[in-house]
């Protein structure tokens, strides 16, 4: 007698046998992707339907005022017009990025457990870290980077230890007097004024500032007294207004919105490394400019990023998306995840960072 099976995976017991699986797993990796990125959200993103690349527009700023005299031209007379500086930002897609794990079947129905919502969360994750990774490190590129001569925006901005001063020939740099501080807390919020100072200074909007910490300087924060031993930075007051050491939150410091990434503590790659396989024939994002190819820099002393979302943009061609597909020649399912994007810097002016020393290497 023939059986007729069901089809757990089958919508109404027509369609492809494995559509309510995929459906699933896509769910799965989405949401591990997204509550694993802490960056995406973050900065300019700009979305392609086709090429390799997408340009990001510059425009200066009006500097030219004058009173008019009674029966000028305004059109014709010296000094009523002028040219507003334009530039542009051309940002490459790289090559597809992807996350991918095998499935034996045999072996999936001897296991114990459900592996398959495991790996989703896990290719997702992988994803997600990867893109966290570059954002970070073209951030860092982006503070990093001097005015250059035929620039009319201005550079980055980095603060340093008081270590760095014997070298430090690049007029970015702001020496943060650590004598004076008695805590690290104490140096870290003093080097975040400097950068608010900076900001200003160049004009940055108020709005939207950010400042990504290492969890270690997160919770010092949150935890250490101040240099009176009038209780802890952030949480003065008994009413949460910015921050809690029951939960362990802070809110804001120096007009900065912080947030913490076990990310940015991660970063140790040596600037020189290459990111094999990223590019697409010689169209490659290199937000560090040196002979490697990839975001490849060392942040092995970076305590903080502090940015907005104008200081560096993201061009997508392919949003994240999800495959599986039984295997009948090897008896086994393929999970994966892929996406196809790129990163560059935009507004350099618009990033700063501070570090304990100059990176190693």
């Amino acid at each position: 007698m023939a059986i007729s099976p069901s089809n757990l995976g089958q919508i109404e017991a027509t369609s492809d046998a494995g559509a309510l699986f995929l459906k699933k797993f896509a769910g799965e990796v989405l949401t591990a992707f997204e509550e694993k990125n802490t960056m995406m959200d973050k900065h300019q993103v700009r979305t392609i339907t086709n090429g390799k690349s997408a340009q990001f527009p510059i425009v200066g700023k009006a500097a030219t005022t004058k009173y008019h005299a009674p029966g000028d031209d305004i059109l014709e007379t010296s000094g009523y017009t002028q040219k507003i500086k334009h530039s542009e930002r051309l940002i490459h897609v790289d090559r597809l990025l992807t996350s991918t794990v095998f499935v034996d079947s045999l072996e999936e129905m001897i296991n114990h457990y459900d592996v398959r919502s495991i790996y989703s969360r896990e290719i997702g994750n992988s994803l997600a870290n990867k893109l966290d990774n570059n954002l970070i490190r073209t951030l860092a590129a982006a503070a990093r980077s001097p005015r250059l001569a035929s620039d009319f925006e201005p550079g980055g901005f980095v603060v340093s230890d008081a270590s760095e001063a014997a070298s430090a020939s690049d007029s970015q740099v702001e020496i943060i007097e650590t004598a004076n501080c008695s805590s690290q807390a104490d140096a870290f919020i003093s080097a975040l004024f400097d950068v608010a100072i900076n900001f200003d200074s160049k004009d940055v909007p108020e709005d939207n500032r950010m400042c990504m910490v290492t969890p270690t300087m997160y919770y010092l924060l949150v935890n250490v007294a101040d240099s009176n031993n009038s209780g802890v930075h952030m949480s003065r007051d008994f009413n949460d207004a910015n921050g809690s050491v029951a939960r362990g939150t802070v809110l804001e410091c120096a007009g900065f919105k912080i947030f913490k990434s076990q990310h940015l503590a991660e970063q140790s790659t040596d600037i020189k490394a290459v990111d094999a396989g990223i590019a697409i024939g010689t169209d490659t994002n290199d937000p560090f400019g040196s002979a490697g190819i990839g975001y490849n820099g060392n942040l092995d002393t970076t305590v903080a990023l502090c940015f907005t979302p104008q200081a560096i943009g993201t061009v997508k061609l392919k949003d994240l998306s999800v495959e599986s597909e039984y295997i009948m020649q090897r008896q086994g399912t393929v999970m994966l995840a892929k996406y196809s994007m790129g990163h560059g810097i935009l507004r350099p002016a618009c990033a700063a960072e501070i570090r304990s020393a100059a990176p190693q290497g």
